[in-house]
């Protein structure tokens, strides 16, 4: 399956899944990341960070799950973002106190820049934002830095930075 039509798919996937509650991990993630003969490292790069997105960007306050787009990030990684209660427990506690709810609107990556085995990939977002809290309603653009490593011929997250500017409703 070519590139586009593999992204198209995860794509398609991830939007349609994250609208059934207790489907949102159904998506194969063992091979997203991987170089091939027709995968080269900037798609498999893009491949790994639309995943990401789509699963940490769009969820419901009902059925939030921090661990949701974890799948592609390094284990030591993944696991201090878990167990920091200044990472994501707390996010998740803030998310559930003033039910948040988000849908990613639109993606533009700007840059991939590769030196060997690790990558630093630079993106925009946009995200809309429903609360109980007015302060958390309206729409997000965030300024994206995801830090990534090959290891086995397959990318994950090392590193994920954010600035996040929240737009209110008019």
């Amino acid at each position: 399956m070519n590139i586009w039509r593999r992204l198209l798919v995860v794509s398609i996937l991830s939007a349609f899944f994250l609208t059934i509650p207790g489907c949102e991990k159904e998506i194969n993630t063992s091979e997203l990341g991987r170089v091939t003969d027709q995968i080269t490292d900037r798609q498999a790069i893009t491949e790994v960070v639309d995943y990401y997105f789509s699963q940490t960007k769009n969820f419901s306050w009902k059925n939030y799950n921090m661990e949701h787009g974890l799948e592609v990030w390094l284990e030591d990684e993944k696991n201090e973002e878990l167990s920091n209660p200044k990472k994501l427990p707390s996010l998740e506690k803030s998310i559930i106190d003033n039910q948040i709810s988000r849908k990613l609107q639109e993606t533009s990556i700007s840059e991939i820049e590769i030196n060997g085995d690790l990558a630093i990939l630079t993106a925009s977002t946009e995200v809309s934002s429903k609360s109980t809290n007015e302060r958390f309603n309206g729409i997000i653009r965030s300024q994206e830095t995801i830090e990534l490593q090959k290891i086995d011929n397959k990318w994950y997250i090392k590193s994920h930075q954010a600035q996040n500017i929240l737009s209110k409703n008019e």
